[in-house]
């Protein structure tokens, strides 16, 4: 009996294209978090010093949205000068590692901040 093939959701992820030397460095930078053990084995670094910082843009509204309204109620205006001009805001962010704070008796999450970039100017 043969069977029927079944058609089936499935995702792939997008992969960076690495050169040659974008793969070194990266090799190289990963092997820089290793260090040797007097014993000869090899160990990775604790990472206490390190800080991660990443930031993120986000756009304010969208382009499309659903709202729910009853039927005596208006929409707002929701204008731009286009799609394209929709304003982003960037927030970065600071973490390390979590960690027990002995002086303070207390755990610290590692989390340090978020911060946002915006500028406030009267309109032209």
């Amino acid at each position: 009996m043969q069977e029927t093939k079944r058609l089936k959701s499935r995702a792939i992820y997008i992969k960076p294209m690495l050169t040659e030397d974008s793969t070194r460095a990266r090799l190289d930078f990963a092997k820089s978090f290793v260090r040797l053990l007097p014993s000869g084995n090899h160990a990775f670094v604790d990472m206490n010093e390190y800080i991660h910082v990443d930031e993120k843009w986000f756009y304010l509204t969208k382009v499309k949205r659903k709202f729910y309204v009853y039927d005596d109620e208006e929409m707002a205006l929701r204008a731009a000068k286009s799609k394209q001009f929709i304003t982003k805001v960037m927030f970065l962010a600071a973490l390390v590692q979590p960690r027990f704070d002995h002086t303070k008796k207390a755990y610290f999450d590692g989390k340090v901040g978020v911060w946002h970039f915006v500028v406030v100017q009267p309109a032209k």
